[in-house]
């Protein structure tokens, strides 16, 4: 026994982690599990899901160190949900049911490695239903986004019984501590109607968050320094809250040199406006019209990344794009450097 016990503390530590759909939530996960491989001899695996692979996801993940393997859950069947559901509720409603086929591949992990953590993405929270069941002894919740928005879902319990009516409707903006006042309208979109069932999976996702161990957050303290204070005092009740951030993918130098750097290189510093909405970010016709106009009457030098392949561009004015806009396809590598590109000079 005393001998197994030593063989088995010689084991590295192995965190498994739960990725929901979107290079987006993939991205900063797989950083993460890179940054404990380095720094602290941590395996990990990445836990995806089948239904929504594409050849970019299995590119990047076979691009990773061998400490860091992947796994995927099976589909599931989906075909209940009415249509027109939102990607939000597909996500939670994928996650909740794919909780058995994740129990076993816990367990499973539990067998093979030392396996110290499971962390969970924004839309997994039921997921620590099979972390209990496999026996891990830690549960992390994954927020991807910034300390703005997961202020409000922590609140959001609370606001759902104290603020009746929709957001939109308010007289007077949301002011949360360490956050600027939200006017209703510009609530984020999962949250505007309260009759939809993603409405009610983001107020159940937020009374889960406080069954983590702490919360893992992709933002650091000097983007958001009143939110940051805030949220670094305990409270009892809610996990702490950690800024961890920013987990980005770092630039090897194997790629070829974006053309939009170049142009960046020749604008003066700090003169530039990015604009990006994501990989799953995308705007309804007339938002894009009024956001190129926006940019126009601005008078600014601006680089607008935009999904590819996308028809929105071609629906604003053709004068526009040739005389105003520099437009690059979605690369992952263009867009990091131009945000580590901005980095550089607002650091001085």
């Amino acid at each position: 026994m005393e001998a197994s016990g030593t063989a088995e503390a010689r084991r590295p530590p192995h965190v498994a982690m739960l990725v929901t759909p979107g290079m987006g939530h993939l991205i900063p996960l797989a950083e993460l599990a890179k940054r404990l491989a380095a720094r602290h001899g941590v395996t990990a695996t990445l836990i995806t899901f089948a239904s929504t692979a594409s050849a970019t996801q299995r590119s990047f993940l076979a691009s990773l160190p061998a400490a860091i393997s992947s796994v995927s859950l099976p589909p599931v069947d989906l075909s209940d949900l009415p249509p027109g559901a939102t990607i939000e509720t597909l996500m939670s409603e994928e996650c909740a049911r794919l909780v058995p086929a994740l129990t076993g591949v816990l367990s499973g992990l539990r067998e093979t490695t030392r396996m110290v953590a499971y962390v969970a993405d924004l839309f997994g929270a039921d997921s620590f239903d099979a972390a209990v069941a496999a026996g891990v002894p830690r549960r992390y919740l994954f927020h991807p986004g910034n300390l703005h928005g997961l202020t409000f879902i922590l609140h959001l319990p609370e606001i759902d019984v104290s603020m009746p009516g929709e957001f939109r409707d308010l007289a007077e903006p949301v002011r949360l501590p360490g956050c600027v006042p939200i006017p209703g309208p510009d609530v984020m979109s999962p949250l505007q109607d309260k009759s939809d069932p993603c409405y009610r999976w983001m107020v159940h996702h937020a009374k889960r968050y406080l069954e983590s161990e702490a919360i893992l957050v992709n933002s650091f303290d000097a983007v958001e320094p009143d939110a940051a204070r805030v949220l670094s005092h305990p409270e009892p009740g809610r996990p702490p809250v950690y800024n961890i951030g920013p987990l980005i993918r770092a630039d090897t130098g194997e790629e070829p040199r974006a053309a939009c750097l170049d142009w960046l290189d020749r604008q003066p510093p700090k003169s530039v406006i990015f604009v990006s909405f994501g990989s799953g970010g995308s705007l309804p016709t007339e938002e894009m019209h009024e956001l190129a106009l926006g940019l126009e009457l601005s008078g600014q030098r601006f680089l607008w990344v935009v999904q590819s392949p996308s028809n929105y561009v071609l629906l604003v004015p053709i004068t526009f794009i040739i005389s105003r806009i520099l437009t690059v396809d979605r690369d992952r590598t263009s867009q990091l450097a131009l945000v580590a590109f901005a980095a550089i000079f607002d650091g001085n």
